[in-house]
């Protein structure tokens, strides 16, 4: 007796093999997605800070143009928070090339930190030998062994911590932009002072990069560091300069950071919270959808097995022993789907997103892995959800008489519906329209789940399209409609005239808006945050568009400031409230007069009145030009300028931003497939469910005449009309769906564009049509299959 259930499992599997596979193929889409999705962010963090501790990433860096004395450096080794501290030299160099004049950045080599990996070739072993990045050798034809500038010999290529992604910094030399990165031994820099000193934090490699308490012991070492600076600085210029004064102090201190204000180190640990928030909704629907095509399922099954119910109980099984039956059956499903779905989830998500971003930043080799909880959450939301499905089911049949059960369950009557009510709309109805009505009314706990599917299926491609609208557009939108200036020209030397270099630039003609471009925090409720302060006369002229929400231009008034939408939205400001900012640990408070558009990065915009009257000396350092010669002419004319220059390209602010928008908009791809995949499946899984539940009324219909095609329409229309009510509800759901996932993982020095195309409305309408047309196809091929006469035999 005991093996009699178990037989009956087996034999039900054989018997009702679609419907195991989809309960199976749901368990694994909502399995493998939510577990996949979670260990793409898990382990690309995994990975990263693996590598990072591996190559001794600094945690702190200070930068000084005068250098650091021997007894500044003891000092900040000796501080409890700091574990390890090495100074850098640093020179760079126009290289000739076959591409042409390039700036070459040389790196004193030190493995303590900052540890470069040599991918090919060997170690220098002179002052002449040089290790460059790949990139050098394939893009200007050189191999290994050879000399460039007739004394550097190239004998080996690294990757290094320092650059993960093209991004090679800004110079006073060439045109202004690093082009390569390379590597020398001590001996090359001679007696050169140290640019750089880096810190390696106490602890900070025990702690995940970039979660809380990593922050926070970097943060404790930037204090610590923070209160010696100025002893070290009023040292150094002593040493180098001979005096010192308050503003030599400002002009020549050195300058803290930390990994974050590395972008690339920034923009990536950003992306495993955006992937993770992503993760943390997405599941959700995957779960609710399956709830409900397995409840049907489930209940299906249990209905078709009354009689078996029947005797069963006649024979005494108790309740319990008949529930256990259908659990196993389900949990068997389920674990069989979801294993699968997990396996594959962990090894073809995290590698597919890992891929994407290997194309815009140099990575090391991915680690999978597996967490035990995400693991047990998936598995166990799953079993619970189609378990507790089961089991509620198979109770409500449990609950009526042996009797009862051993009888075929009556199809179900025939009743008015409310539409039938309104007059002017049912008389004008088809027949074959008002049955189709009546249907959709007779069987409302599979219609309500059809329409919830495809609902939830409707809302996620919905969503991943609007993902992908709100992406696309940040850069054109940002470095066009907003900034229309080509290049922002720094002047990096004090006795600038940069007046006469702006005329000169209109002369030449371009246009040249000049401005003070500062750093500056703005005080907020619970944290500060980092923002760029332009002081410009002309700011609203064409290079810099000051557009409010809705697209109007803002003009720039005295005593008041202007802020950015982000920058707003982060502090809880709006227009006419008042903010207060930090100059030099120095605060003002301003009334802000308006809130502008901006996609990247914090702004606040002043005009030079304000500033005096509230902070100081207004001083230009900085030119905006939107370019009016050929580049090269505009890069030969800065290079043969006195003063020092750093430019900045907006073309190539555009193209990073492209880049990493690349890389998200590829895992966009990835939740529109698999949102389509769970669209088919719902769909396909409720037609055939629909049909076996109604195999004798189809019958019925044959044996009355109905040609095959007819057949069809009586089942498809009923579907289409589904699908539409399903469609119709999904867009709205999409459309807020989107907005919130949206604002879950924007980070805080990015603003999507929060629009959602209507091609994409078109796409998602026109994706769900053709599943629909493919449900279609094959529910055809399921109703040729009935037997009219096996259909209609009944049991009296």
């Amino acid at each position: 007796m005991k093996n009699v259930l178990l037989k009956s499992n087996l034999r039900e599997i054989r018997s009702s093999a679609k419907r195991f596979v989809s309960l199976a193929f749901i368990s694994l889409l909502g399995v493998g997605f939510f577990v996949g999705i979670k260990m793409a962010s898990v382990d690309m963090l995994t990975t990263l800070d693996d590598y990072f501790d591996g190559a001794a990433l600094y945690d702190l860096q200070i930068t000084s143009p005068l250098g650091f004395s021997d007894e500044g450096v003891v000092a900040v080794r000796n501080l409890d928070e700091v574990q390890a501290a090495v100074t850098v030299r640093y020179r760079d160099e126009v290289f000739q090339l076959e591409k042409g004049e390039q700036v070459v950045q040389l790196i004193e080599l030190k493995q303590a930190i900052n540890r470069v990996e040599l991918t090919a070739g060997e170690w220098p072993a002179a002052a002449n030998e040089i290790l460059v990045e790949p990139a050098l050798l394939e893009d200007n034809d050189l191999q290994l062994g050879d000399t460039v500038e007739e004394r550097y010999k190239i004998v080996g290529t690294v990757n290094s911590p320092l650059f993960l992604d093209d991004t090679r910094g800004t110079t006073l030399i060439g045109s202004g932009k690093v082009n390569y990165y390379a590597y020398a031994s001590a001996e090359t820099f001679n007696e050169e002072d140290a640019q750089s000193l880096y810190l390696l934090v106490t602890g900070a490699a025990a702690e995940a990069a970039g979660s809380e308490a990593y922050l926070e012991k970097v943060a404790q070492a930037e204090e610590a560091v923070e209160e010696i600076a100025p002893a070290e600085a009023a040292r150094r210029i002593e040493a180098v300069v001979g005096v010192t004064n308050e503003d030599l102090e400002d002009l020549y201190a050195w300058r803290l950071s930390t990994r974050d204000d590395n972008a690339a180190y920034s923009d990536l640990i950003s992306s495993t919270d955006s992937i993770e928030n992503i993760g943390n909704i997405f599941p959700i629907v995957f779960y609710v959808v399956a709830i409900l095509v397995s409840l049907i399922a489930m209940k299906r099954m249990v209905e078709d097995d009354r009689g078996e119910i029947g005797t069963l109980k006649s024979l005494g099984f108790g309740s319990w022993r008949i529930i256990r039956k259908y659990l196993r059956y389900a949990l068997l499903a389920v674990l069989i789907g979801g294993v699968l779905g997990m396996a594959a989830g962990v090894v073809t998500l995290p590698a597919v997103v890992w891929d994407l971003y290997e194309n815009s930043y140099v990575l090391p080799a991915l680690k999978l892995g597996l967490s035990p909880v995400y693991a047990t959450i998936g598995l166990g939301v799953a079993l619970l959800c189609i378990l507790l499905a089961t089991v509620w089911v198979v109770t409500r049949v449990l609950k009526e008489a042996p009797a009862s059960l051993l009888r075929p369950k009556a199809p179900k009557a025939g009743r008015r519906v409310w539409l039938e009510r309104v007059g002017p709309i049912w008389k004008r109805l088809k027949f074959s329209n008002k049955i189709c009505i009546r249907n959709i009314f007779r069987y409302k706990s599979r219609v309500f789940a059809m329409v919830i599917g495809i609902m939830g299926s409707t809302a996620l491609i919905l969503t991943g399209f609007g993902l992908r609208d709100s992406l696309v557009d940040i850069s054109a939108t940002q470095f066009g409609e907003i900034f229309a200036y080509d290049r922002a020209v720094a002047f990096t030397d004090p006795a600038a005239d940069i007046t006469e270099v702006q005329a000169e630039m209109v002369e030449n003609g371009n246009t040249a808006v000049a401005a003070e471009v500062s750093a500056i925090e703005v005080v907020g409720a619970e944290k500060d945050y980092a923002a760029n302060l332009v002081v410009m006369a002309e700011a609203e002229q064409d290079l810099m568009r000051l557009k409010d929400a809705a697209g109007a231009g803002v003009t720039l008034a005295d005593e008041k400031v202007i802020m950015t939408a982000k920058l707003a939205e982060l502090l809880g400001v709006a227009a006419g409230e008042r903010i207060k900012i930090v100059f030099n640990q120095h605060e003002v408070e301003y009334e802000v007069q308006a809130i502008v558009q901006n996609h990247l990065d914090h702004y606040v915009y002043m005009t030079p009145k304000t500033y005096q009257d509230t902070v100081g000396e207004y001083e230009v350092n900085t030119i905006f030009v939107r370019l009016g010669q050929s580049e090269a002419d505009f890069e030969q004319y800065l290079e043969d300028l006195a003063w020092g220059t750093v430019v900045t390209s907006a073309e190539d602010a555009k193209q990073e931003i492209e880049d990493v928008i690349w890389s998200l908009n590829s895992v966009v791809v990835i939740l529109i497939f698999a949102s389509s995949v769970l669209a088919f499946v719902v769909m396909y899984n409720l037609a055939a469910i629909n049909i076996n539940e109604r195999q004798r009324e189809l019958a019925t219909l044959k044996v009355l005449g109905f040609y095959n095609k007819e057949v069809d329409d009586y089942i498809n229309r009923e579907t289409n009309l589904l699908t539409i009510l399903g469609v119709a509800l999904g867009l709205g759901f999409g459309y807020f769906l989107c907005h919130y996932i949206l604002l879950t993982c924007e980070i805080d020095s990015l603003m999507f564009v929060r629009q959602i195309d209507p091609w994409s409305y078109l796409y998602t309408v026109l994706i769900v049509a053709v599943f629909t047309a493919a449900v279609n196809f094959f529910t055809h091929r399921q109703l040729r299959k009935i037997k009219m006469l096996e259909s209609l035999k009944t049991v009296e």
